[in-house]
């Protein structure tokens, strides 16, 4: 890290000693303001974001990693809790950069979205190749200097979801415990049963955020095939003021739809902070109703709280304890989620398909006669 650092408008800060974040709107030189206060240099932390790879199985594997940087400070070296989070089918690490810049701003972690190449080709997912690239992200990222390895938290959506659950599996075969899972509406494989029987009890438990059952979720699998077996190790919990940390919470956010939990945390109508990764994925865009971004910051608010409670209830010497972040999402979210994933609707999918096509169908015909229109008449 550099020994001096400068600070810019724009530039996403928290305050070290408050549960206080934002971005800098104002500087001097010798204090910034932030959240319409103006603070010094020793009471804040920087976002810094960095590219890079790393290699894996003999090819180069790219990633965005947020690490917060203590302006007091820069050239020093604190271990600090950190995220592995993983994209779904057909993404990419752009998918989620927006969640990991606020993950890292509010949390004071180091978040990392690496591209895990098989997940983002649409010939065809090795699920096997995929597994290895995410352990290997994981133990790269867990030995760096500045991450707390205890407090290594594995997340992902959709088939990511179900990549980061069978890392983890694998991950403490090897010895390297992750503390939690973070999953956004994860979509199981064939294989992931088998893993989820492996899987041992995780010291900050288990978050399962889903979205309304439909057919991109193939209608609710992950809740009928793989919550019972981790119900088996973890605690479920019913209740916000009841969460301690080491249960297995599953929530779903009603009326959502799958890509709205790809969207987590970001503002704007469409999640991608780049053009669709491939053409099969352009058409999912193209038939799918826009992101609702109120459900989205749900997704958000959901898991930010759930980390500070892991990140906080499980240092290095693996204690556990009550759950305190949840619960004040208690009366905010109560009518905006439910506890377990039985359908009260429609597909949302289906519907989204059906009024693209109703829309199509009702587009009023062209005003040009057939003349004009160069086609051949009586």
């Amino acid at each position: 890290m550099a020994a001096h650092m400068s600070v810019h408008v724009g530039d996403d800060a928290r305050v070290k000693a408050a549960h206080r974040f934002g971005t800098v709107t104002a500087t001097n030189g010798h204090a910034h303001k932030l959240c319409g206060k103006w603070f010094y240099k020793d009471e804040l932390e920087i976002v810094s974001q960095e590219t890079g790879s790393i290699p894996i199985n003999g090819q180069e594997r790219n990633y965005t990693l947020f690490r917060p940087t203590d302006l007091a400070h820069p050239s020093s070296v604190t271990p600090r809790p950190a995220l592995l989070f993983v994209h779904g089918l057909l993404g990419d690490r752009s998918k989620h950069q927006g969640l990991a810049r606020r993950l890292c701003r509010a949390l004071g972690a180091i978040v990392m979205v690496p591209d895990v190449v098989p997940l983002m080709s649409p010939l065809g997912l090795d699920e096997e190749v995929c597994i290895r690239e995410v352990t290997a992200h994981a133990t790269w990222l867990a030995r760096q200097d500045d991450c707390d390895a205890n407090r290594l938290v594995l997340g992902g959506f959709s088939a990511g979801g179900a990549a980061a659950l069978e890392a983890a599996a694998d991950l403490q075969q090897s010895g390297l415990k992750p503390a939690a899972l973070a999953l956004l509406d994860p979509v199981p494989w064939t294989r992931t049963a088998k893993a989820a029987k492996r899987l041992e009890p995780l010291r900050g438990g288990i978050l399962l955020l889903l979205s309304e059952p439909s057919m991109t979720t193939n209608y609710g699998a992950f809740h009928k095939n793989i919550m019972p077996l981790l119900a088996a190790k973890h605690a479920p919990c019913q209740c916000f003021s009841h969460f301690r940390v080491g249960d297995l919470m599953m929530l779903t956010v009603n009326d959502a739809q799958h890509f709205d939990a790809e969207s987590a945390s970001t503002p704007r109508a469409r999640s991608s902070e780049a053009p669709a990764s491939s053409v099969l994925r352009e058409l999912f865009n193209m038939v799918s109703a826009p992101v609702c971004k109120e459900r989205a910051h749900t997704f958000y608010l959901l898991v930010q709280a759930f980390l500070a409670d892991v990140f906080v209830e499980c240092p290095s010497d693996h204690s556990e304890g009550a759950g305190s972040w949840l619960a004040t999402l208690q009366d905010k979210l109560e009518m905006e989620v439910r506890f377990g994933a039985e359908p009260i609707g429609v597909d949302p999918t289906l519907v989204s398909i059906a009024q693209s096509f109703s829309n199509i169908v009702a587009e009023p015909p062209s005003k040009k006669s057939a003349n004009d229109a160069g086609c051949p008449t009586q």
